[in-house]
């Protein structure tokens, strides 16, 4: 590649532009550098002057397509638009889980459309605090508190582009919705499965039972469960990576999951792979699965209740069976202090728990009762 010859500023106008650079000067006589190339956003540059120039240019042949619904203005260099641009082709981005990536573009796509033009350089701590009240009143806490996430790691970003000193979203006090604590009661599982099959104003559902088995009894995101299939079943254990960890698991098969799933693999098509599958056969999506995990929650009343909640009930289950927050933890995925917070979190006080608690503690105190006497008749 021909690179410009350094040269003084004012200079430009002798240096020869490397491809894909368009050198305009205007009718005041300045000078202005763009990169534009079919497929690519227009992206103002430097001036060849400029030791900046030749790393803008890098990261402009890095841009892929936008996506349907971003923004197609040019990025100039400085504003929200550049700082998105340059974060989509970082590391930092393109390290993220699949999952991560996808939800992280949604929110700075909706910035860009309300700023992107504006310089972050001028983003003021009063204009983060004033944007996240905004969002809390419009689309709710939960909204506001991960766009607001995402804002500070790009604006983190933009300081290592020396674009500012400091971060504007740095600890913006944010204020989260209240933890779900919702635990699926054994009625609650009775009711469900009993609304999956058929009755005169319903269709039977399935797919819908399935998907509620391998929730409860793999605790497992909501995305990881739509992605198990034959490949991933021995007949003994299920076997996968989990798409926002990486963390690659293997799940003992509890003996009610075992015979739900080898029951339904003897009826599954040649040629399917993945479990959960719509009417037609097609792979169930997120959106798929949330209208018909409606439809049967609200004819067995347990409106409220939803899919998320599953992976707390198996793992609440497991603690109140007895299991350990590390042994609990080989099966989740989560570390083992994340599942102890969890666990301490979630997991109920209720009087039933309490009553386990003494009876435990009763039967250790008859065994040091047994073994005391014990030891008094062999040694008197």
């Amino acid at each position: 590649m021909d690179q410009p010859i350094r040269s003084w500023p004012g200079n430009d106008a002798a240096v020869k532009a490397p491809p894909h650079v368009q050198t305009i000067k205007k009718p005041n006589g300045r000078t202005y550098n763009y990169f534009r190339r079919r497929g690519y956003p227009r992206v103002e540059l430097p001036p060849f002057s400029d030791p900046e120039f030749w790393v803008a240019y890098a990261d402009a042949q890095k841009l892929q397509k936008p996506l349907p619904g971003s923004s197609l203005r040019p990025a100039l260099a400085g504003t929200f638009d550049a700082l998105a641009i340059r974060y989509y082709a970082s590391q930092a981005f393109t390290e993220l889980a699949s999952r991560s990536q996808t939800d992280y573009r949604k929110h700075i796509e909706k910035m860009r459309q309300e700023f992107g033009d504006l310089e972050v350089k001028r983003m003021s701590r009063a204009f983060v605090f004033e944007y996240r009240d905004r969002l809390t009143r419009d689309h709710g806490l939960r909204t506001a508190a991960y766009r607001i996430v995402v804002l500070r790691r790009l604006l983190y970003q933009a300081i290592n582009y020396g674009l500012r000193k400091d971060n504007p979203a740095e600890k913006p006090e944010l204020r989260q919705n209240k933890p779900r604590d919702q635990v699926w009661k054994s009625d609650d599982e009775i009711k469900f499965l009993a609304a999956c099959d058929a009755a005169e104003d319903r269709p039977a559902r399935p797919h819908i039972r399935l998907a509620y088995s391998l929730a409860v009894y793999t605790v497992q995101r909501q995305t990881d469960v739509l992605t198990l299939g034959r490949e991933h079943y021995d007949g003994k254990r299920i076997a996968l990576s989990q798409s926002k960890t990486g963390k690659r698991i293997w799940v003992p098969c509890h003996e009610r999951l075992k015979a739900v799933l080898d029951a339904h693999i003897a009826q599954m098509p040649n040629g399917q792979s993945a479990f959960l599958t719509t009417r037609s056969g097609g792979p169930m999506d997120e959106n798929y699965l949330r209208h018909e995990w409606r439809h049967v929650t609200l004819a067995a009343g347990l409106d409220g209740l939803q899919f998320r909640d599953l992976r707390r009930t198996g793992m609440v289950r497991m603690a109140e069976a007895g299991a350990t927050a590390v042994e609990i933890s080989a099966v989740s995925g989560h570390s083992i202090e994340q599942t102890t917070r969890i666990l301490e979190t979630y997991i109920p006080r209720n009087e039933r728990m309490a009553a386990t608690a003494i009876k435990r503690q009763e039967r250790a105190d008859r065994r040091r009762s047994k073994s005391h006497r014990s030891t008094t008749v062999t040694n008197p």
